[in-house]
């Protein structure tokens, strides 16, 4: 999933991404010539293309640690600190990744043989908090739990303790 995550991301930058301003376009690149393409930045009933973009890059960035996810969420967000000042009831999607991106994307990656019961007792108390969950079968140990917040880092966590340093933080 994360892979193909990547590739629609990948395929966005391709094809309705703007090379000379930030923002994305709503048709692609390849589309029947239209007298304009255009963009769109207001949430409604749906949120715009770009606001939900912000939720996308700011997730790969913090699953990938791909510093090109980070680039294209900050080339994104400095077109919205004006328009939230401006039109803040068009923006409350955008903003919200905004936020969730500034506290932190938490990813929690377990062994095969790890506590799951526990990781997602820890999820399910933190329902305001986005955080992955992610296996690996890299860990020497098949039991290893390892819950990140951007470079901050816990192995095999009690789930007390490390929600309440974490408090701050996310």
């Amino acid at each position: 999933w994360l892979d193909r995550a990547v590739e629609t991301a990948e395929a966005v930058l391709e094809h309705f991404g703007d090379q000379e301003a930030a923002g994305f376009y709503f048709t692609p690149h390849d589309h029947e010539k239209l007298i304009a393409r255009r963009k769109e930045w207001m949430d409604g009933a749906t949120p715009a293309g770009n606001s939900s973009l912000l939720h996308v890059f700011s997730s790969l960035h913090a699953l990938t640690g791909d510093n090109r996810w980070l680039h294209e969420f900050n080339r994104l967000a400095r077109v919205y600190n004006g328009f939230a000042a401006d039109v803040g009831h068009g923006t409350g999607h955008a903003l919200t990744a905004l936020a969730i991106h500034r506290h932190g994307v938490g990813v929690l990656t377990l062994g095969p043989e790890a506590d799951w019961a526990g990781a997602v007792g820890f999820v399910r108390s933190r329902p305001w908090q986005r955080v992955y969950l992610l296996t690996s079968d890299e860990f020497t140990d098949p039991t290893t739990i390892q819950f990140c917040v951007g470079q901050q880092c816990h192995l095999n966590p009690d789930w007390d303790q490390i929600a309440r340093p974490l408090n701050g933080v996310i």
